[in-house]
Order: structure tokens, then sequence, then C-alpha cells
């Protein structure tokens, strides 16, 4: 197995990682970090074919109160597709910042602590790195019909799976170490090249064809 080349920048510093780098949050990242918060949290959840968004069904007010209680910090960020909407609230907010996702934040994943979503791929990537995953999967059903899920993938993945706003709430209050023991033997199933030189076994097999 050659491995995934984007795996490459989330577990190393490559050459050139920083081109089209996001430095805006890594920059927002390093001050929030700096400041003392417990846990970065990244909320990033996946385009919906209807061109939905969950924000409507999060109460952002008490999202907050919870995680100035839990000294967390999360950065919010829809896909890509929602760039160029006006999407980001306006409403005064302590511990929750927001991202346009415009530019490449990879090489910067490995500065959260946890992430919540629920069908997308950044849930292996933070597996891939070890950090715990919340799936707040609040239309499950209507996803399954619409675009399908790998459901052998959503039973293994070793994380609270969460269907409305206060089960969220309440494992964001949780303790995930049980969660969090299991991410090395599900690494083992679905991992086999991590050692950052995914991309020149590639470009190797390219070269030799």
């Amino acid at each position: 197995t050659v491995g995934l080349p984007k795996h490459d920048a989330l577990l190393y510093r490559i050459k050139g990682d920083d081109i089209d780098l996001d430095t805006e949050l890594e920059e927002l990242l390093t001050t929030i970090r700096a400041n003392g918060a417990q846990r970065i949290i990244f909320y990033g959840p996946p385009f919906r074919p209807d061109g939905s968004d969950p924000l409507p069904l999060i109460n952002l007010q008490e999202l907050d109160a919870v995680l100035q209680e839990t000294n967390d910090v999360m950065v919010i960020s829809l896909h890509p597709k929602f760039s160029m909407k006006d999407w980001i609230p306006k409403e005064a907010l302590r511990n929750i910042h927001f991202s346009q996702g415009d530019y490449d934040r990879y090489p910067i994943l490995n500065m959260f602590d946890l992430l919540i979503t629920d069908y997308s791929s950044l849930s292996i990537d933070f597996l891939l790195m070890g950090k715990p995953v919340i799936l707040f999967a609040y239309d499950i059903e209507k996803y399954k019909k619409e675009m399908g899920i790998y459901d052998e993938l959503w039973d293994i993945m070793p994380g609270p799976k969460v269907y409305t706003f206060n089960d969220l709430l309440t494992s964001l209050t949780s303790d995930l170490t049980e969660y969090i023991e299991k991410i090395p033997a599900t690494q083992q199933k679905l991992f086999d090249a991590t050692d950052g030189k995914s991309a020149e076994r590639i470009t190797q097999a390219i070269l030799t064809e």
C-alpha cells in the first residue's frame, strides 16, 4: 500500500506545505493555544446536495456557554462550497470562531485537539493523527438515502455518535477516554502507510511505468 499523499502533510511538516496555507487560521489557533484553551475543537460538516447547513440546528449562544464552562474553543467551518455565501453569524460569541475554508488547512489540522463532523473524510484524517472525533449525524437517515455512507467504516469509528444538539452538548462535557483508547486498534485496521513517504512512493511508481 502506498498511502495517501495528503496524509504526509498531516503527520509531518513537508517542503512546500505552506503554499496556499490558511495563515489567518494558523495565527488564530496559535493565539487560542497561547491563551490557555483546554481543547481547540474543529467543526467541519460536509456539503449536502440540497445546499443546507447545520447551523440553524445549533443554538450558538448555548454552545458558546458550554465551551466557556469547559474552557474549550471551537472553530466552525462549513464546506468550501459555502465560501461565497455570507453564512457566518453576526452574533457576538466568546469561544466560537468561524473560518471560511478558502485556503489549505491540512498542514495545520494537527493543531486541533478534537473534531466534530458527521460523514466527512475529515474523520479519517483525525483518526490518522490519533485525535478523537464526535460524529454529529443529525440527518443520518436522509443522508443515507441521498448520498449513502460506508456502514462498515461508520461502525468502527471510535467516537461518540450523537443525533441531536442536546446530545452534542453532552458529548462535549463527557469523558472521551474510552473512545480514545480504541483509536490505535482502529488505526491498525485502516492505515498501512504512515511514514510520510506516500507522495514519494506514488511519484516513483509513475516514473517507473
